[in-house]
């Protein structure tokens, strides 16, 4: 998804849920708020190759490299707008955190000569994702079956590590470790359904689309490696609503 277009949609969905704010009831109803815990899986982008300038005249290759998985979480603590519209069952506004890892591993490929294919590396990102989360509730499909769309604005912190390590017997003089943080403006596009339990639990399934962008990092100043922090989630868990 273009990233503008992404963050044009998010905006205008926050912007249309905030006019609300406009009316001169209370912004929120009282007793009203929301808290949520989901735990699930992340999709990132597959590894590519990659070359880690060594200096101007040797430069190392990334390859084999494959894709681990890690849990995700989200906890969010939402209340309900003062809004009332015949489609429309509510609409929940407040903050979420997303807690989630990027995990690449492969093989360094020295001097790009296979005499040289002597170490190993790990690439990761922890990233800690705030947003301020809109999630509009339509009208339930039956008694128990509540769809909802979701659209957030916020800003996540990349916290990026590159370690490489010789391979057993291999004398680890060339070993590499580096550590960088980057902060990005994000929005997040999604949906899910919901279904009641009793009048305060509920269970929650969700589908989130995170726009990141890139990150670059480099163990020196040369030519610095890339992740793309874009990402797909799928999530489940329980509401309690007070």
């Amino acid at each position: 998804m273009d990233k503008y277009i992404g963050f044009r949609i998010a905006s205008i969905v926050l912007c249309a849920i905030c006019s609300f704010f406009s009316y001169g009831t209370p912004i929120f109803r009282d007793h009203s708020l929301t808290l949520s815990g989901l735990i699930g899986y992340t999709d990132f982008k597959d590894p590519v190759d990659q070359q880690l300038a060594i200096s101007h005249y040797v430069t190392d290759l990334l390859t084999n490299s494959h894709k681990h998985d890690h849990p995700s979480v989200l906890i969010s603590a939402k209340q309900q707008l003062n809004f009332e519209a015949n489609k429309i069952h509510k609409i929940m506004l407040g903050p979420a955190l997303y807690f989630q890892k990027l995990h690449y591993s492969g093989d360094v490929w020295e001097l790009m000569l296979p005499e040289f294919y002597n170490y190993q590396y790990d690439y990761t990102s922890n990233n800690v994702n705030f947003l301020i989360e809109g999630d509009l509730y339509f009208n339930p499909v039956s008694t128990w079956l509540i769809p909802f769309v979701t659209a957030g604005l916020g800003f996540g912190v990349a916290y990026v590590h590159y370690d490489d390590y010789a391979l057993p017997g291999i004398d680890p003089v060339s070993e590499r470790h580096h550590f960088d943080s980057s902060i990005k403006g994000i929005y997040q596009l999604g949906a899910g359904l919901v279904v009641p339990v009793n009048p305060n639990w509920s269970i929650n399934l969700r589908y989130a689309y995170i726009h990141m962008g890139k990150v670059h990092t480099t163990p020196n100043s040369l030519e610095p490696i890339e992740l793309v922090l874009n990402n797909q989630n799928i999530l489940v868990g329980i509401n309690y609503s007070i």
